[in-house]
């Protein structure tokens, strides 16, 4: 149970730290940053959150 509140609590971290990348306008950063929740908490909310994050930045990214 511990260990699944710490990845929880890191999977959050790493969400809210690539959304403040992509609010500085730091897209291709904020998208390695989403890429890597998907990747290490590919079954939680935030990589679904993640995911949808991810296909917006590059939307942007192409110039979209």
């Amino acid at each position: 149970m511990h260990k699944k509140a710490n990845a929880q609590e890191y999977s959050q971290a790493l969400l809210k730290n690539a959304c403040a990348l992509e609010v500085k306008g730091e897209l291709a950063a904020a998208l390695t940053k989403y890429e890597e929740v998907v990747r290490l908490y590919p079954d939680t909310s935030d990589a679904k959150n993640a995911e949808q994050c991810a296909a917006a930045v590059k939307k942007m990214l192409a110039g979209g």
